[in-house]
């Protein structure tokens, strides 16, 4: 299985670097900034994911931004993958016969180090734009705090 690539809608980029990404220029935020962009995604993925909200980002407007878990979220690999793992199987209708979740995992996880495969990295991209597709019709353009889209996000996740 070929290493899966974890991509960020180019909105979506132009967006998080408005509010800052150590390392970037043009960062606005006097309240932080993300240590990656990853870190980014995975906020967005998790409002998607709650909010069940899946959207395929459009692959000439989504290039790749890693192919590996980045940033502070890289602390949480095996919790990201646990989670994108149920998701996956639950789409698939995969929750109860071990023999078959056993089949999927090959699937979903890569042998390299700190990554998915294509299906793990599709499911948590199509997660990801649909969250922050809910984050920006929430908080707009113009929020460059990142406080304020904390503040946000802690809102969506008590809908």
């Amino acid at each position: 299985m070929a290493v899966g690539r974890f991509v960020m809608h180019n909105d979506a980029r132009k967006f998080f670097e408005n509010i800052g990404v150590k390392g970037r220029k043009g960062g606005k935020s006097d309240t932080g900034k993300f240590e990656t962009f990853f870190d980014a995604y995975w906020i967005c993925a998790q409002i998607g994911i709650m909010h069940d909200r899946y959207e395929d980002p459009d692959s000439k407007d989504s290039p790749e931004m890693t192919r590996n878990f980045r940033g502070a979220s890289a602390a949480f690999s095996h919790l990201i993958s646990g989670v994108a793992f149920y998701k996956y199987c639950e789409q698939k209708g995969k929750l109860e016969t071990d023999d078959v979740i056993l089949k999927e995992m090959s699937n979903f996880f890569s042998e390299e180090y700190n990554t998915l495969n294509e299906a793990g990295c599709k499911l948590l991209n199509g997660y990801s734009y649909g969250g922050f597709n809910i984050i920006f019709d929430n908080v707009g353009g113009d929020c460059n705090q990142l406080h304020e889209l904390l503040l946000q996000c802690y809102d969506l996740i008590d809908k």
